[in-house]
């Protein structure tokens, strides 16, 4: 996936779909992505692979009862007090 700036530019609807759904749902299992979002398995597996390679999620937890979650690197930090806006 290519960057922008220090942000990830998620490029396809069903990436941002399956991102979104772990950022919303920390720990959640490939199979409960595939019954929220009715993506196939395979699907599913690839963008997982997609988003792991990316360096944008990981999996947490035992094989059986674990999930994945977003990253904290990937994960916009507040700005520090030098950086924000006084003028507003």
């Amino acid at each position: 996936m290519p960057t922008q700036g220090n942000r990830f530019a998620i490029d396809n609807d069903k990436v941002k779909t399956v991102y979104r759904l772990i950022a919303r749902n920390p720990e959640i299992s490939a199979v409960k992505i595939m019954e929220r979002t009715h993506f196939s398995q395979s699907t599913v597996n690839r963008i997982l692979g997609q988003l792991k390679a990316d360096g944008l999620i990981e999996y947490a937890g035992s094989k059986k009862t674990g999930g994945y979650r977003v990253k904290e690197s990937t994960v916009e930090a507040p700005a520090a007090e030098s950086e924000k806006r006084t003028d507003i």
